[in-house]
């Protein structure tokens, strides 16, 4: 996430623009004011960054580390090099952005042992981190696609994949998920073998396509 702002507001100094993807940062052709650029981690993981760069008429700067930040004080000046900006003083600057920015839509997926609907173990120890990421947000929609491999009739997989769907619905329910904190929708679908993570031909058992996919956004 990129976020800027200016050190002072001066009535009719343009802020900095970014593209949709929060990876060019242009300076606008008069900086009335002191402007800060900094990037801001994904959804809090300070290992997960993406990378701007930031350009002036004057030259550009990269940043690629989570709360680093550059400075603009002049069109023909490039910003100055990336530094580490203090927590509190992104607070202070960027505070109201931050509090009220939404949060990413997540993707989990859940696997299955094969021809059951029981999850792997490490699939099964997600359950906890899927409905956690459920009671952090505000209103929550909840898409629930179940998947198979192509062993067995198209028709067996449809109604094994609506069933493992159904299993994983079950188990956010019994594991501590209410109707109140789901906030929004659930949605549960199959798709059988119709969906395939990895391609493979008919009647190829394959433990990646065994799956739950959960998308909670």
């Amino acid at each position: 996430m990129c976020i800027a702002a200016a050190a002072a507001l001066i009535a009719g100094c343009a802020p900095v623009q970014s593209t949709n993807q929060n990876i060019r940062v242009a300076a606008p052709k008069v900086i009335c004011a002191k402007e800060v650029v900094v990037l801001m981690p994904d959804d809090g993981d300070t290992h997960k960054v993406g990378a701007i760069e930031v350009s002036t008429r004057g030259g550009s700067q990269i940043v690629d580390r989570a709360e680093f930040a550059v400075t603009m004080t002049e069109a023909d000046k490039p910003p100055t090099e990336p530094k580490k900006m203090d927590y509190d003083q992104i607070r202070k600057l960027f505070g109201e952005a931050i509090d009220i920015r939404p949060i990413l839509p997540k993707s989990y997926l859940l696997y299955f042992d094969t021809n059951s609907t029981v999850l792997t173990a490490i699939s099964a120890a997600l359950i906890p981190t899927i409905i956690n990421d459920i009671k952090s947000r505000t209103t929550v929609d909840i898409s629930i696609i179940g998947h198979t491999d192509t062993v067995a009739s198209a028709e067996y997989n449809l109604r094994l994949s609506m069933e493992r769907a159904d299993k994983v619905y079950q188990t956010l329910v019994s594991s501590g998920l209410t109707a109140g904190q789901a906030k929004g929708t659930v949605v549960i679908s199959s798709y059988g073998k119709e969906d395939l993570l990895v391609k493979t031909p008919d009647n190829t058992p394959e433990p990646q396509n065994r799956r739950v996919e959960v998308i909670v956004r």
